[in-house]
């Protein structure tokens, strides 16, 4: 069976992914509910690598399923293990160049209509979530997708 990474949105605890997860189980399948840090200096690079760390080896490569803003992490995940698939459930797309400030400065309806008078990272530090790191994927001239943090 496929081992499932479930990682929890930017206001969020892995705690709420215990519905799916006995239903997951149920059906035979393992998972790992990863627990990201509240760090505000921490890059996407590090918070993908507290996602990778987390999931264990297993014959298959595993199914990341990321939440809100930790869509954000996934390319970052895939770029540091083997996965089998990347599922951004009501999540963040990242966009090659752009922050997700800069998404959400160019389309701000992305996320919720107070956003715009909220300081996340402030916000989240006294919340308890993590806050969102300022992650840009760029493209290079052959074409690959880079990440700088």
């Amino acid at each position: 069976m496929s081992l499932f990474g479930l990682v929890h949105g930017s206001t969020q605890a892995a705690s709420g992914w215990s519905l799916l997860v006995p239903e997951l189980e149920k059906r035979g399948h393992p998972t790992v509910c990863v627990s990201l840090p509240n760090d505000p200096d921490a890059s996407g690079t590090q918070y993908a690598t507290v996602i990778a760390n987390a999931l264990p080896d297993s014959e298959q490569p595993p199914i990341i399923i990321a939440h809100s803003a930790s869509g954000l992490f996934l390319p970052l995940v895939a770029d540091q293990r083997p996965v089998s698939r990347l599922v951004f459930l009501a999540a963040t797309i990242p966009q090659i160049d752009k922050s997700f400030l800069e998404q959400v400065r160019k389309n701000p309806d992305m996320l919720w209509p107070q956003l715009d008078r909220q300081r996340p990272c402030q916000r989240s530090r006294s919340s308890g979530s993590f806050p969102i790191p300022r992650l840009v994927l760029r493209k290079s001239r052959d074409g690959q997708s880079r990440r700088s943090d």
